[in-house]
């Protein structure tokens, strides 16, 4: 399991603001030519197998679009390759108004014929102070985002395995990152020049977001999006996790 990349670390106004703006390097993304022919569904399909060929497999199903199409995906191809299936897996939070949620996660299982779906009830063990996030805290510092710990019991279940996601596909789609309609102007903690240094590169990753429209290799250069999955990496590595994002495949954004 290769390391994160060294841009995958928070600065101390990262740390100090709260915030993370900025771009990393160009991510070599190839042109549409340069792949193997064939569909989209395809390209995602060679871009799970290497999950389900890590057994177990656990989804990170919130039952959104994003999982919902990397598990039925994920299921089709294991069936069709006579693979062990993906075990969906769902956090809920205690006493929080997810009965639309919990509906339409019902039908995409029953749909697709799975009698194995694991959810994880939480309470105050995984608040942002909790027992959780403090053991995430001692072992890899500070968090961004600061839930980032929430991944930590679907890690645990994938022990030895493979963690399958559907980060990626509201930025595949062309949403904006919120960053780009929130202003930072208050941050009354910061010293006047840490202030306009974040007001600076906030209005750098907006301009560039809305000269870039739909175009994903934008949002992979993100560096909230590095250091989220470079933390994602790191946590799943003691666990011997491998962390699997087929929608931001280089073959899948292509």
């Amino acid at each position: 399991m290769s390391p994160p990349p060294a841009d995958c670390e928070l600065t101390p106004l990262d740390v100090a603001s709260g915030l993370v703006l900025g771009f990393g390097p160009p991510q070599p993304v190839p042109a549409s030519g340069d792949i193997d022919a064939g569909t989209p569904l395809a390209a995602l399909e060679r871009a799970i197998l290497p999950a389900l060929l890590r057994p177990p497999c656990v989804m990170s199903f919130a039952g959104g679009r994003g999982s919902s199409l990397v598990l039925a995906v994920a299921v089709q191809l294991a069936r069709r390759e006579g693979l062990e299936l993906p075990v969906p897996a769902t956090i809920r939070m205690r006493g929080s108004a997810n009965a639309d949620e919990s509906a339409s996660q019902e039908r995409l299982v029953i749909r697709l014929g799975l009698t194995e779906w694991v959810r994880l009830q939480v309470e105050e063990e995984c608040d942002l102070v909790g027992l959780g996030a403090t053991a995430v805290l001692r072992r890899h510092g500070f968090l961004w985002p600061p839930d980032a710990h929430l991944w930590t019991p679907l890690l645990d279940w994938a022990f030895g395995g493979s963690l399958l996601t559907g980060v990626g596909y509201s930025r595949a789609g062309g949403e904006a990152p919120a960053f780009v309609f929130r202003d930072f102007r208050p941050l009354p903690w910061l010293q006047p020049s840490a202030k306009h240094e974040v007001r600076t590169l906030w209005m750098a990753d907006s301009v560039r977001r809305r000269r870039a429209q739909r175009d994903l290799a934008w949002w992979l250069r993100l560096r909230q999006v590095r250091i989220r999955i470079g933390l994602l990496q790191r946590m799943g590595a003691p666990r011997r996790v491998e962390l699997c994002h087929p929608l931001l495949d280089p073959g899948v954004v292509a």
